[in-house]
């Protein structure tokens, strides 16, 4: 069974033995579905093709992105704090390279999403060991 990933928003879907039939983000009419019809990639797949890169945008502030881009070029922002860091947005691609620097950095005490887009892979099975409060 695999957590199939929505190649144009990039959003996760639960753990399923074939791909969603639909992806709910992309029917909604401020989104689209590509000329090519509904297509699905796995975190695994994403894993042997593409990495993040992070980098510190200011000070306190750390931006995930990743290379080549995925689906609609989401970028996660981490934002560090004394009393625990924010993740802002998510992204589709997590191994274990950013689940390291995450964790170097403080971990995460708290993810913030702005819209549908950025759920990306907040599939909890995928997310528990970034979010756990032993990361720290």
């Amino acid at each position: 069974m695999s957590n199939y990933i929505c190649v144009t928003c990039g959003v996760q879907y639960p753990e399923s033995n074939e791909p969603p039939e639909h992806c709910l983000i992309c029917e909604d009419s401020r989104q689209y579905i590509g000329l090519d019809g509904q297509k699905w990639t796995t975190l695994t797949e994403l894993q042997a093709g593409h990495k993040n890169t992070i980098e510190e945008d200011e000070p306190g502030l750390v931006g995930i992105s990743t290379e080549p881009t995925v689906a609609i070029g989401q970028r996660a922002r981490l934002i560090l704090s004394p009393s625990g860091n924010v993740l802002w947005e998510c992204i589709s691609l997590i191994d274990d390279a950013t689940i390291e620097a995450i964790r170097k950095l403080g971990g995460i005490s708290a993810i913030a999403i702005s819209h549908s887009h950025f759920y990306s892979s907040m599939v909890w099975t995928q997310y528990t060991h970034v979010t756990a409060p032993s990361v720290s």
